[in-house]
């Protein structure tokens, strides 16, 4: 979803991409657009290491998602050490950047239209996935520092063409489709986005407006949205309006919410079977 984005605008750019793909993935869209495909598996940093070459900009991309069914172990593996790995085989190939696709979800469920996040805010993220963002950006940050140009980049849920079906904002507007849907809270509750699009210029034109600066390799964070702060409430009075079939809306008091998933948990864990209602995914 971002990387074909990203992929497009670094070529309306001028800028020669190579991507690095899981073996076996439907790569055809690329190949339509003429950009060469290299299989890898960034679990093992040897399939990668002979593609990268001295002032590249590595773009590591890969993560498991909020939605994704995998164990807390597997989202360590792929979004911690992966991306840990991946940046000090950027270093040692001597690399001139490194950009990193982190998420708001590092920093939890912290700001209000009234007094939006920055990047000063303190992190407190909220879910398994947040988590795993944010130890990933405390990893890079320590291993890039002095040593490579590190762009770390937060941006809110996402969306546009070619949307992963797993993504929240899919399954927000894919929803909003039927004419009930039950949310958890008032809805009330700041609610930033950011068209894929946008998204993918910022990592582009943020690394691209350092180029030739004289200054030493260092790690910048950055907030990107699409602009105001809006409430969720809002957005799905949007959607409403331009889908045109939700007709009603069912709000959860999320006390309710969270006991629901904590019992669900708590059974899932006796009977050894994975519940649809977590607490992670409540705090989502």
């Amino acid at each position: 979803f971002l990387g074909t984005h990203l992929i497009e605008h670094l070529l309306d750019k001028k800028i020669p991409v190579l991507c690095l793909d899981r073996e076996g993935c439907d790569s055809s869209f690329l190949e339509g657009l003429g950009v060469s495909v290299a299989p890898c598996d960034v679990m093992n940093p040897e399939t990668v290491a002979p593609h990268i070459e001295p002032g590249d900009w590595v773009y590591h991309l890969p993560a498991y998602l909020g939605k994704a069914k995998v164990t807390a172990q597997e989202y360590w593996a792929l979004n911690v050490e992966s991306a840990e790995a991946i940046c000090q085989l950027a270093i040692e190939k001597k690399a001139e950047k490194f950009i990193f696709p982190s998420s708001m979800a590092a920093m939890g469920p912290v700001g209000t239209p009234e007094n939006p996040m920055n990047e000063q805010t303190e992190c407190r993220p909220a879910t398994l996935y947040g988590r795993t963002k944010l130890e990933a950006e405390n990893r890079i940050a320590a291993l890039a520092e002095g040593k490579i140009d590190c762009i770390i980049l937060r941006p809110p849920p996402f969306f546009g063409p070619r949307m992963n079906p797993i993504t929240s904002s899919y399954i927000l507007f894919d929803k909003m489709r039927s004419k009930t849907l039950a949310l958890i809270g008032d809805t009330k509750n700041y609610f930033p986005l950011c068209y894929v699009k946008n998204l993918a210029a910022a990592m582009v034109d943020l690394a691209a407006s350092e180029v030739g600066q004289k200054q030493a390799p260092g790690v910048r964070c950055y907030l990107v949205s699409d602009g105001e702060p809006v409430t969720f409430h809002s957005i799905l009075m949007i959607l409403r309006e331009k889908i045109g079939k939700n007709k009603r809306i069912i709000h959860v008091p999320y006390a309710v919410a969270i006991g629901l998933a904590r019992i669900s948990e708590f059974f899932g864990k006796v009977f050894r079977f994975t519940p649809l209602l977590t607490t992670d995914i409540v705090d989502g």
